[in-house]
């Protein structure tokens, strides 16, 4: 069984938190962003098709639209703090999830990675934390004089110590760096078609080419390889599907000598063939 929740959760403002106890729960998605605190209990938190394992003192941070549901043989206790970004800040009204407020000015010379898979969201709660998840619970719940405000202040200070745990690393772009990576990826994507230099890239960003690849990585989500396959996959769908190019051609100009191996690319990043997919596509 499925289920959706809404924002009819909230009332004067877009920001809700309760403490439930359960054993299971139905799978369900929502139009808003979760924070949830398991303060008792563990089991199997069944994450956008994937089984993580969770136990007390673990939070999850469920984005907008992806559909989870926990589940345990013992009695679970959860505090949720569910809200939308314009809580934060009204210039954040516009923003539908975690990836878009992440990129938002606030956050994104914390966070540089802005593609979270749902899995790598779960994290271990120090005692700050915790009291955060607890403090949140019991100002939402009295509506005492100025709660709202002390909500806003105690999820941008989760948000931002979380945001930390996600950049931790045994080193870090500086915010000065983006705009030298963001050159970078730009030459990338009208070069992607030949042979690419380790070397000329990391020249390009002053560093060595062992410090390229782990700074590439952190600053995409990707190695230097996997961001190249992504660029020709690409831009063979866009060949495929615009053009009268034969699959070989098509091959060559997106950077793959070899047709065959292009061939079994394509169909490992889609799942069908360049000929099956031109003709499903454009017919």
């Amino acid at each position: 069984m499925y289920s959706r929740l809404d924002k009819s959760l909230f009332q004067e403002a877009n920001v809700y938190c309760n403490r439930i106890e359960f054993y299971k729960i139905v799978s369900h998605n929502h139009e808003f962003i979760e924070f949830a605190y398991v303060e008792e209990g563990e089991g199997i938190h069944f994450l956008d098709g994937k089984e993580v394992p969770f136990q007390a003192g673990d939070y999850f941070i469920i984005n907008q639209g992806v559909y989870h549901r926990f589940c345990s043989e013992q009695k679970i206790t959860v505090y949720n703090s569910v809200f939308t970004p314009d809580f934060l800040d009204f210039t954040m009204t516009d923003l539908p999830d975690l990836h878009s407020m992440a990129a938002h000015s606030f956050f994104s010379s914390i966070i540089l990675k802005k593609d979270f898979p749902p899995e790598e969201l779960k994290f271990h709660a120090d005692e700050e934390i915790r009291r955060l998840f607890l403090e949140m619970y019991d100002e939402f719940e009295g509506r005492r004089m100025g709660y709202l405000k002390i909500l806003q202040a105690d999820l941008m200070k989760l948000i931002i110590l979380t945001f930390r745990r996600m950049s931790a690393t045994d080193f870090t772009i500086p915010a000065q760096a983006n705009e030298t990576y963001n050159r970078i990826i730009k030459y990338l994507s009208t070069h992607f078609a030949e042979e690419v230099s380790l070397c000329r890239l990391a020249d390009m960003a002053y560093v060595s080419k062992e410090h390229f690849c782990r700074s590439f990585k952190r600053y995409t989500g990707m190695t230097l390889t996997q961001f190249l396959k992504k660029i020709r996959i690409r831009e063979a769908e866009r060949l495929l599907l615009e053009t009268d190019l034969i699959i070989g051609e098509i091959s060559r100009r997106v950077g793959y000598q070899d047709e065959k191996h292009f061939a079994k690319l394509f169909r490992s990043y889609l799942g069908e063939s360049p000929a099956v997919f031109r003709a499903r596509h454009r017919k």
